[in-house]
């Protein structure tokens, strides 16, 4: 465990800022909205330009990661996500999602990067727990935004408050500089590739095996659950049932810090007994039950309850994440995890960015956001029963076979 300390060091202080920098704007969507003049409601398409950049960033970029070390991918993930808020902030709705889509793009190779870090360094018996504390850094990073942007926001304005999130990006790139010599996270001259052939070959990968497709496809549904949660919480909470904004930035947090604990837990669980696909299943009825309970929130419902059933819905709609990439990188042929990531998170990015724009139509054509949720929940249900069929015979020994490297 020893060996895995420095890189999980690392990646939990790179995926913490790189979170906070990815949601930033979606809990900024209230108060930047209502000063640039556009419906609060479309904060759906916000996720979904973030999304789609992330879509292509996250494969895309998997080839870089042997050219210029996991780290360093990282860091400039962190330095790009910076200038792309600071694009965000410019005062106009085209540049509020020009900047979405742009910190996508930035943020997405922070995933398969620290996939491939933490993966090469940690025993198998140990992987699911190593990747559930290595996700805790995007609750941390969602928590943090939740609390930070609504209380700038309201003393010095939205633009401050994405400004304080592209500050704490760049702070974050620094403080991971110490810890590179302790990695000895050195790049591969040879046998990398990039740009769109990675993104078709990883994905058509992942969606030819099995069990990785089985994985993608599921998880990406909790995925919808999780980032439509974390997107629109904060604005069903204000616009709908007329809670404080700060009050519902609170809602966030708490669901948020409870997602930490639960990515540990749940990976714990997952690795005492061995069988992820069971553990992915049972957080699937779980978070089918609290998704179902948040669809029904009214102005009628006490605030203490409403806390309760986020907590409930983070520890396990943002704590399953986890286990999710780590089986992804357990299935991966040795040295892939990185590409078979980025391919997976292509499947994942796609539910992301249609799922929002559909939850976005629903909540304008219905006005009530309830119903939103219900269709999250109805989804989580059947991914649910899915990872709980019988277990396929050729599951103890299935791997992905390895691709042939072309240079």
């Amino acid at each position: 465990m020893r060996a895995v300390l420095a890189p999980l060091a690392a990646f939990l202080i790179i995926r913490t800022a790189g979170s906070a920098a990815f949601l930033c704007l979606q809990v900024a969507s209230p108060a930047a909205s209502a000063e640039m003049g556009i419906d609060p409601r479309l904060v759906g398409l916000v996720s979904a330009m973030a999304f789609l950049g992330s879509g292509i960033g996250s494969p895309a970029a998997s080839g870089l990661v042997g050219r210029a070390g996991a780290l360093r991918i990282m860091q400039g993930s962190l330095l790009a996500g910076a200038a792309s808020l600071v694009i965000a902030s410019l005062g106009h709705p085209l540049f509020y999602l020009l900047g979405a889509a742009l910190i996508g793009l930035s943020n997405g190779p922070i995933t398969p990067a620290g996939s491939d870090l933490l993966v090469r360094r940690t025993p198998k018996h140990l992987l699911s727990t190593v990747f559930g504390i290595g996700q805790t850094g995007v609750t941390f990073g969602t928590a943090l935004v939740g609390v930070l942007v609504p209380a700038v926001t309201v003393r010095a304005g939205w633009q401050a408050g994405i400004w304080c999130v592209a500050g704490l990006n760049l702070l974050a790139a620094l403080a991971a500089e110490p810890l590179r010599g302790a990695l000895r996270d050195t790049p591969s001259p040879t046998g990398h590739r990039v740009g769109l052939a990675v993104i078709i070959d990883s994905t058509r990968m992942v969606l030819r095996h099995p069990l990785l497709r089985e994985t993608a496809i599921c998880s990406a549904i909790y995925g919808a659950m999780q980032w439509n949660f974390g997107s629109f919480l904060v604005t069903y909470l204000v616009d709908e049932l007329r809670l404080p904004y700060v009050t519902a930035g609170i809602s966030l947090s708490l669901a948020q810090i409870s997602g930490a604990g639960g990515r540990v837990a749940w990976g714990v669980v997952a690795d005492r007994i061995g069988d992820q696909r069971k553990v992915l299943g049972i957080i699937g009825l779980i978070m089918t039950v609290c998704g179902a309970a948040v669809a029904l929130f009214s102005d009628a419902w006490p605030v203490l309850a409403i806390h309760a059933v986020c907590v409930v819905l983070g520890f396990t709609a943002i704590g399953y994440n986890g286990i999710y990439l780590a089986r992804i990188a357990a299935l991966a042929p040795v040295g892939q995890s990185a590409f078979a990531t980025g391919g997976a998170l292509v499947v994942f990015n796609i539910v992301a960015v249609v799922s929002p724009l559909v939850f976005s139509g629903m909540a304008a054509a219905l006005a009530r956001y309830g119903y939103g949720f219900a269709l999250l929940a109805f989804g989580t249900l059947v991914a649910a029963l899915v990872f709980l069929r019988p277990q396929p015979p050729a599951e103890t020994q299935a791997r992905v076979p390895a691709r042939a490297e072309r240079s």
